[in-house]
């Protein structure tokens, strides 16, 4: 999966649909009329976003998702023209149960004759 959208490419009331990034922060809150809503951090090498999932979203995101997934993230700013408040379902991309050394040295000892 090719990345194409960057932080600091995100534009206000710009649509974008299943971007990966990389989950910085998920935190749930309670709102002042009292309804559920997780405030999230995404971020690339470009630079990171916070943004919030309010109670109307949560049944669209897996919420089982942890800091430093990659999550695949689909929305729209509509609240600032400094891109802090993004309505995002979130969509965990699996990774292996393996260890990454484990994988990698694996790779390189492949005989691939």
């Amino acid at each position: 999966m090719d990345k194409t959208i960057f932080v600091a490419d995100l534009r206000l009331n710009q649509v974008i649909k299943a971007v990966p990034f990389s989950l910085k922060e998920f935190e749930k809150k309670i709102s002042r009329q009292d309804k559920p809503y997780y405030n999230v951090n995404l971020g690339d090498k470009t630079g990171e976003i916070r943004g919030k999932i309010w109670s109307d979203g949560i049944s669209d995101t897996d919420i089982s998702v942890k800091i430093g997934d990659i999550v695949l993230v689909s929305g729209v700013d509509r609240k600032s023209t400094r891109l802090n408040s993004i309505h995002i379902p979130l969509t965990r991309i699996p990774s292996s149960a393996c260890n990454n050394k484990y994988m990698y040295k694996n790779l390189l000892t492949y005989d691939h004759v």
